[in-house]
């Protein structure tokens, strides 16, 4: 898989405070555009538009966005928007029972 786990984390006004992960495994070492901190802003749009979908809530809505490689979990926390990218797991099909029947 191509895209590895990575965050970011932006200041109230989308500015990108710091960023872990998120490269891509070839030799050019470019990071995945979903954790890039140049267009990071975005995830803090979201979680402002998010919050106004229920205005008297407690806590802060949880952004899930998926991906075919990946998935990217995207929560205001204490007016930072906090972005985390886990990839996709591959469904593997040995955790079910064989289908043939025994000798």
């Amino acid at each position: 898989m191509s895209d590895s786990s990575g965050m970011i984390c932006n200041d109230p006004s989308g500015l990108c405070l710091a960023h872990r992960g998120g490269g891509n495994d070839n030799s050019e070492g470019s990071i995945s555009p979903m954790m890039d901190p140049a267009t990071s802003g975005v995830y803090t749009s979201l979680t402002k538009l998010a919050s106004q979908l229920q205005p008297g809530a407690t806590t802060a809505p949880v952004i899930a966005i998926e991906t075919s490689t990946s998935t990217i979990l995207v929560k205001d926390m204490h007016g930072h928007a906090v972005a985390i990218q886990k990839p996709r797991e591959a469904s593997t099909s040995s955790s079910s029972p064989s289908s043939q029947p025994p000798n």
